[in-house]
């Protein structure tokens, strides 16, 4: 397992998934959860855009790789 941690505005909120899960998946849990549609929202990572159509691991940094936590900016 591996964690994503969202950081909305300030308000923080960890998604569990699998390192192989794709990033859009994986937003779709977080939007669920904070109960909003995602049309306006944009993530970053590391200082860039995320990709949707990859994995947790295929996105992650060596770093978050071996912890298996990424945190997320959405704005």
């Amino acid at each position: 397992m591996a964690e994503v941690i969202f950081n909305l505005e300030g308000n923080i909120t960890i998604i569990q998934c699998d390192i192989n899960d794709k990033m859009k998946d994986i937003i779709d849990k977080f939007l669920i959860k904070i109960n909003k549609k995602g049309d306006n929202l944009y993530y970053l990572y590391n200082g860039n855009r995320i990709k949707y159509d990859i994995s947790f691991i295929e996105q992650a940094n060596e770093l978050d790789k071996k912890s298996k936590k990424n945190e997320y900016i959405s704005y």
